[in-house]
């Protein structure tokens, strides 16, 4: 039995380096790192993960957040990457309430994924109790993925296939006057969580446009708690007035909607311009953003009647478009 258990030992051990970190990466960090025990072989395999996850759990063990574990958390990133040794990262997630504070600290580590040519950068720093409060937001150095070192934030993006854009608070500059076309994407999902003076429909309807080939459309509106606190422009915005056709997408999905007149100006003109659009759902609920592409819906109740929604939308659905209310 020892000799069998031996000869097994070694054999997993000959396996070729591509393999074992292909195992190694299906682990936690924490779990990754203690295989560096089993042999000298294993002992490096983990600097070399091709998958970063930095949450919680991944580093105690434990999925209650601590606020005062902030400065264990950095430090362990810190020491992560520092010792990460692989040419290629092909995904890194960070999910942790960090505000403006850590900036310099968070912006090391996005210029560090970057260089190793990053696919996927999943980056969470609230809460969603956290979004009900006043903190120091972080701003994405979005520059070091930039052609050329150019600083902007969409205008050097066009290889996108899918496109989550989430705001706290969305300001006229956020989103460049002049966008590039966006000859890749295929699903844009928007999320805003405080009425901002750029409406909803103006930032809508600018990334539409600069994507011919969007097939699927998901939005975010405002939370309730904030309505009423700042005043939202009603009147007639440049979108609106000009004449644009959509011709590719199919499908709306509008969450969080309680009929205010900007929202139902938004629900309009997608209705109008979207020439082939199939689908049109209506969610009266708002869902919160738990990251890693899961979303959970709000318990709060909703703030109109289905009958309500129908009323003030019915007569603009045109006959190929379904509309669904929930």
């Amino acid at each position: 039995m020892q000799d069998c258990n031996t000869e097994v030992g070694d054999s997993i051990s000959q396996l070729p380096e591509e393999i074992l970190c292909s195992i190694v990466s299906l682990l936690t960090l924490r779990e990754a790192a203690r295989t560096s025990v089993l042999s000298r072989r294993w002992r490096f395999l983990w600097r070399s993960l091709l998958k970063l996850n930095f949450d919680i759990t991944n580093m105690t063990g434990d999925t209650i957040l601590q606020q005062h574990d902030k400065g264990r958390f950095v430090t362990w990133i810190n020491q992560v990457l520092k010792h990460h040794a692989g040419e290629k990262i092909v995904s890194c997630r960070v999910v942790y309430p960090l505000g403006g504070e850590y900036g310099q600290d968070i912006d090391q580590w996005v210029q560090f994924v970057a260089a190793k040519d990053v696919e996927e950068l999943h980056i969470k720093l609230t809460t969603c109790h956290l979004l009900h409060q006043d903190y120091t937001l972080y701003e994405f150095p979005y520059w070091f993925f930039a052609q050329g070192g150019r600083r902007s934030s969409l205008k050097y993006f066009p290889q996108l296939e899918s496109l989550f854009l989430g705001f706290a608070r969305v300001e006229g500059d956020m989103i460049p006057k002049q966008l590039p076309t966006f000859t890749k994407l295929k699903e844009l999902v928007l999320m805003v969580v405080k009425p901002s003076p750029t409406s909803v429909l103006e930032i809508t309807s600018s990334l539409v446009k600069a994507s011919p080939f969007l097939r699927k459309l998901q939005l975010h509106l405002p939370y309730k708690s904030y309505r009423g606190r700042e005043k939202i422009s009603l009147e007639k915005s440049k979108s609106e007035s000009e004449s644009f056709q959509h011709e590719q997408l199919e499908e709306v999905e509008i969450f969080n909607f309680h009929g205010a007149e900007d929202e139902v100006k938004l629900a309009i003109y997608l209705l109008r311009n979207m020439v082939v659009l199939q689908k049109m759902k209506i969610i009266r609920k708002a869902q919160l953003y738990e990251g890693d592409g899961k979303w959970m819906e709000s318990s709060l109740p909703t703030a109109i009647e289905r009958e309500q929604v129908h009323k003030r939308l019915a007569q603009e659905v045109p006959y190929n478009t379904q509309l669904i209310i929930l």
